[in-house]
């Protein structure tokens, strides 16, 4: 599935995903998204592609009776696939796993990809812009502002193994975020790694910019 140079608004749909697709491939290239009331896409064991395009006013509602509750997440929910999100922008996108964007993996390898991309006021319940598990990130050159959840005010990373899913951040901004647990990063036994970031004004109850459950106990 292609969408190119195309406006898409007030899109409504009583299913999870308004796209649901499997061992296919989705390019959003130089289009606009806005006003969406569900998940955009489900993608199982695809490749993705969304690059100069702007993602705005959609997602999942965060609270009250919501029929499409669940791990969904704002934009695109993926297992077992590979994506690439690059030069675009999403402004308050929400989901219930993953404001924006969601990505597992369950039987295969997933990878996740961000690049010079801005992020802003997203929010979810687990990481407000995405949500990764056992998947591997590796986010650069992007801006992200004024996201929130309760747990990742920005990412939640979750993985098991370094070699399964080795994660990295870079060059990037984080401004004005907010959670209970990590106001940028909440992960999970695999610390992602970090470089040439810079963060201002995050805010959480417990980690300022992460936080993660324990990774041993040392008895001196």
């Amino acid at each position: 599935l292609r969408v190119e140079h195309s406006s898409l608004r007030r899109i409504r749909s009583r299913e999870q995903g308004l796209v649901q697709m499997t061992h296919s491939q989705l390019i959003i290239e130089d289009s606009t998204i806005s006003d969406f009331n569900a998940s955009f896409a489900h993608l199982y064991k695809c490749s993705f592609l969304v690059t100069h395009s702007q993602i705005a006013f959609g997602g999942v509602a965060l609270s009250g009776r919501n029929v499409y509750a669940g791990h969904l997440a704002g934009f695109i929910d993926a297992t077992d696939s590979v994506g690439v999100i690059t030069n675009s922008r999403f402004y308050s996108v929400s989901g219930i796993q993953g404001g924006a964007l969601a990505i597992e993996s369950k039987t295969g390898a997933a990878q996740l990809v961000i690049s010079n991309c801005h992020f802003e006021l997203c929010a979810a319940q687990r990481g407000g812009v995405l949500s990764a598990l056992s998947a591997a990130v590796n986010v650069s050159h992007s801006t992200f502002l004024s996201n929130s959840a309760q747990s990742g005010g920005v990412l939640h990373l979750q993985c098991d193994s370094p070699s399964h899913c080795p994660s990295s951040l870079s060059s990037s901004e984080f401004l004005n975020n907010s959670a209970v647990e990590g106001a940028v990063l909440k992960w999970t036994k695999v610390r992602p790694s970090m470089s040439g970031l810079s963060a201002l004004n995050n805010s959480a109850r417990y980690g300022p910019f992460e936080a993660s459950l324990p990774t041993h106990i040392a008895v001196s």
